[in-house]
């Protein structure tokens, strides 16, 4: 089972979390949520604890990688992804990016590909 977490919990992440409580993603583990409004965050965990997926609400990057997840989603934007990439893959998680235009700034692409 590979762990999954999601920063981001606007309508994008909601999509990518409910597949997840809807078995649409059934080798993944929703095991934590982080957002820019943490409110966002908790009523996301809310909606899917009623369908009976738990997920730890994360204040922070860092929290959010502490859970050690095999893959983290961005679905915030890309400005968001700019700041989570490095620390991401330096923590030795996967990320998987909505917001593919932050990767049209070449020098930004170029430290994404080197690490």
């Amino acid at each position: 089972m590979n762990k999954l977490a999601i920063v981001g919990c606007g309508r994008l992440g909601a999509i990518v979390a409910n597949a997840v409580a809807d078995g649409l993603l059934p080798e993944y583990e929703l095991v934590g949520l982080f957002s820019r409004t943490t409110e966002r965050a908790e009523g996301l965990a809310v909606e899917l604890a009623a369908k009976g997926v738990g997920c730890k609400v994360c204040g922070s990057l860092e929290e959010l990688l502490a859970l050690r997840p095999d893959y983290l989603v961005e679905a915030a934007s890309p400005a968001c992804m700019k700041a989570i990439t490095l620390p991401t893959l330096a923590a030795g998680c996967n990320i998987v990016t909505l917001s593919i235009g932050a990767f049209a700034d070449d020098d930004f692409y170029a430290e994404a590909t080197e690490a």
